[in-house]
């Protein structure tokens, strides 16, 4: 038993309780894949031919492996016959930036499953979030310049 003493500090409404929040609140989204048909057939371009669907599709996270050690997971933004720019997102939805990648690195993909999605719900909840912030900030500034120019002595 831990004794009330011993607590130094009691953490709520963190970063980690509200994507918990939001994780449970839409678990019924994250449960439904979404459709994503692959058919690599005996293509040696398996990576290629699987990026090309990806590519500009911010409705799809994809999982990659390269040299079979390193994995990043994110959205496909473009490709060339070479490279690819993929935005980066981490395991709770942050946006870890871009990054551009040689397709012949790849070793797997993983479109699409359940880590994907969650993460891809995630991302969009950030990324709504940060539009509120910035709406009411801007709201809350417009409100200030308002009153000092029409209030203020």
């Amino acid at each position: 038993m831990i004794r009330i003493a011993n607590i130094k500090t009691i953490d709520f409404n963190d970063d980690y309780t509200r994507v918990m929040e939001c994780i449970i609140q839409y678990s019924n989204i994250i449960d439904q894949p979404s459709k994503f048909d692959v058919n690599i057939g005996y293509s040696n371009y398996w990576q290629y031919d699987t990026l090309i669907k990806l590519a500009g599709n911010d409705e799809l996270v994809a999982s990659l492996e390269f040299n079979g050690n390193e994995y990043f997971t994110g959205i496909v933004k473009q490709m060339s016959d070479e490279d690819f720019i993929l935005n980066c997102i981490g395991k709770n939805g942050e946006d870890q930036g871009t990054a551009i990648f040689r397709i012949e690195d790849i070793t797997e993909i993983k479109v699409n499953d359940l880590d994907n999605r969650r993460r891809l719900l995630l991302y969009k909840w950030r990324k709504s979030t940060l539009k509120e912030v910035f709406r009411i900030a801007k709201s809350s500034f417009e409100m200030v310049k308002y009153y000092e120019e029409n209030c203020a002595e």
